[in-house]
C-alpha cells in the first residue's frame, strides 16, 4: 500500500469517526465525574421540534430547540438548571463557580451559598416531604407542592416538634370525628380570637412510619371541606385558600407560610 493511500485511509477514518458524534456532544474532555454518568455523545440527537428534557439510560438532558444539548447553567421556566459538559442534568449537592450548590430532585437550583450541617438537614427534610407529595400529588389532584412542603416545615418545625419526631405527624393533623387509628393528647397553641392565643390539650393523629405520616395529609384534605385545593397551582393562592377553609386558627398563617415557601425557593419543586 502507497504512502499517500495510507494517509488518504486515515484521514478517512478520523473523517468518519468526527461524523458520528451527534450535535451538541461536549468536546471539552469529561471530569471523572462525568465519564461516570455517561457520556451522551453515544446519544442521536431528536428531530427537529423534538426539544425538551429526555431520560436515555437513566440519566436526564435537555435539548434545546436547535437540536444540541444544553450545558452549563440553562434557565428553563424560571428555573435554573446546570448541566455537566457531558450534558447530564445535575441534582444533589455541586460545587459550582466556587459556590455550594443544591439541585432537587428535578434538577432546578434550591440553593446556592455555603453547605452547613442545618442547611443540609433541612433540605433533607424538605426531599422527604417532596418524594411523598410526588408519590400521592396526582391521586388527589393536589399540584401545589411548594405549599404543602411549606405546611409541613411550618406545623412540624423542620420534622423537630415531638408530634413529628415521634408520632410521625407532620402537618399538625387533629384526630377529629373520622379517625379510627391510634392518637396522643398533646398541647398546642390556638388563636381564637385575633392577637389572643390559648393554650390547651387536644388529640392528634399518629402514623406508624414517616411515609404513612406524608400520606395522612392527603387523605386528611380529601373532604369537600378542601375540595377547592384540588388543581391550584399558585401558592399564594393554595395558602389563601388552605386558611379560609379553617385549616389553621393563626392570624399570621398566611403571612408566616408565604414566606417560608419564598425563603426556601419551594416553588422549584412544582410540577409545572
Amino acid at each position: 500500500m502507497s504512502y499517500l493511500r495510507k494517509v488518504f485511509l486515515m484521514l478517512l477514518i478520523a473523517v468518519t469517526a468526527a461524523a458520528m458524534i451527534p450535535q451538541g456532544a461536549a468536546a471539552a474532555e469529561a471530569t471523572e465525574e462525568e465519564t461516570a454518568e455517561g457520556e451522551a455523545s453515544s446519544y442521536d440527537v431528536p428531530a427537529k421540534g423534538k426539544h425538551g428534557f429526555r431520560t436515555i439510560g437513566g440519566k436526564r438532558y435537555y435539548y434545546k430547540k436547535n437540536g444540541k444539548l444544553a450545558t452549563g447553567w440553562t434557565k428553563i421556566y424560571n428555573n435554573l438548571y446546570y448541566m455537566g459538559k457531558n450534558g447530564v442534568v445535575r441534582t444533589g449537592w455541586r460545587k459550582i463557580d466556587g459556590k455550594d450548590c443544591y439541585f432537587n430532585f428535578r434538577g432546578r437550583l434550591v440553593f446556592k451559598g455555603t453547605k452547613t450541617d442545618a442547611k443540609a438537614e433541612q433540605l433533607e427534610f424538605i426531599e422527604t416531604i417532596a418524594e411523598g407529595i410526588k408519590k400521592h400529588g396526582d391521586k388527589y389532584h393536589i399540584c401545589c407542592y411548594s405549599g404543602v412542603i411549606g405546611q409541613a416545615i411550618l406545623e412540624s418545625g423542620w420534622g423537630k416538634s415531638k408530634l413529628a419526631s415521634k408520632y410521625n405527624n407532620f402537618f399538625g393533623l387533629k384526630c377529629g370525628s373520622s379517625w379510627k387509628g391510634r392518637s396522643v393528647n398533646l398541647k398546642t397553641m390556638e388563636e381564637y380570637s385575633a392577637g389572643k392565643t390559648s393554650v390547651i390539650y387536644d388529640y392528634f393523629r399518629v402514623y406508624k412510619t414517616p411515609a404513612a405520616g406524608i400520606k395522612g395529609f392527603f387523605e386528611f384534605i380529601d373532604t369537600p371541606r378542601y375540595a377547592n385545593l384540588k388543581n391550584v397551582k399558585d401558592p399564594d393562592r393554595y395558602v389563601e385558600l388552605v386558611k379560609k377553609d379553617g385549616y389553621a386558627t393563626s392570624s399570621s398563617y398566611v403571612s408566616v407560610l408565604t414566606s417560608i415557601i419564598r425563603y426556601n425557593n419551594l416553588k422549584a419543586y412544582d410540577p409545572y
